[in-house]
C-alpha cells in the first residue's frame, strides 16, 4: 500500500511503525509537503526475516528507512516506494487517479 496525504501525516505514521510492527511495514508513504520525504515499505518474507533476525541478535535496527533504502538498491522489486509514481512537478499519477497535492501559504 502507497499513502499521500496531508503534511505530517506521514512522518506520524512512521514514527508509529517500530512500535505498531508489522502491521505497517508494507506501506510506503510520500510526504508532499516535507521535502519529498520518502518512507519505503515492504511485503518480503526476506527483509522481514532479516529485520527479525537482527532484532533477535540483540542489534535491532532503529532506523528502518534506511535500512529499506540500502535494501533497494540492491532488490528494487522488495521495497514499496511511493515516490515511484511521483513525477517531478510533484502530482501522483497512476492508471486510475491523479493526486495535485494544493500547498498553502502559512
Amino acid at each position: 500500500m502507497k499513502m499521500y496525504g496531508p503534511p505530517g501525516l506521514m512522518r506520524a505514521l512512521f514514527r508509529l511503525r517500530l512500535s505498531i510492527g508489522r502491521n505497517l511495514l508494507p506501506c510506503s508513504g510520500y510526504d508532499f509537503f516535507n521535502n519529498r520525504a520518502t518512507h519505503f515499505g515492504t511485503m518480503s518474507q526476506e527483509i522481514v526475516k532479516q529485520i527479525r533476525t537482527v532484532g533477535l541478535a540483540g542489534k535491532p535496527i532503529l532506523d528502518l528507512n534506511a535500512f529499506l533504502k540500502d535494501w533497494k538498491e540492491k532488490k528494487p522489486a522488495d521495497v514499496n516506494d511511493a515516490s515511484d509514481l511521483v513525477t517531478q512537478d510533484e502530482i501522483y499519477k497512476d492508471e486510475n487517479i491523479e493526486i495535485i497535492p494544493v500547498k498553502l501559504a502559512p
